[in-house]
């Protein structure tokens, strides 16, 4: 890689970054603003799962060695465990 390239994809994870904990953050502040209710909490969770799970695939794509069996194994439970928090946090919408 060039060090233009290795700088855009710098560039790209820490936006992608900043969205990712902006979502989480929005879900905390909603949480704290409902009086913890459920639906938010669980979105907080949710997103602390999608962070969990980024963190693990970058890791797995931009580390040379990164990418173990365990690594596979974290970022699949993480990823789908977020999926199912955040959409079972509907059930408890008002």
């Amino acid at each position: 890689l060039d060090r233009s390239s290795a700088a855009s994809d710098v560039y790209k994870r820490q936006v992608y970054t900043f969205f990712l904990f902006m979502t989480f953050a929005v879900s905390v502040v909603a949480m704290l603003n409902n009086s913890f209710a459920k639906q938010w909490i669980l979105t907080a969770v949710g997103g602390i799962l999608f962070i969990l799970s980024d963190a693990v695939l970058s890791n797995m794509y931009f580390k040379e060695g990164g990418n173990t069996k365990a690594n596979i194994i974290i970022n699949h439970v993480s990823y789908y465990a977020a999926q199912f928090v955040i959409a079972s946090s509907v059930l408890f919408i008002k």
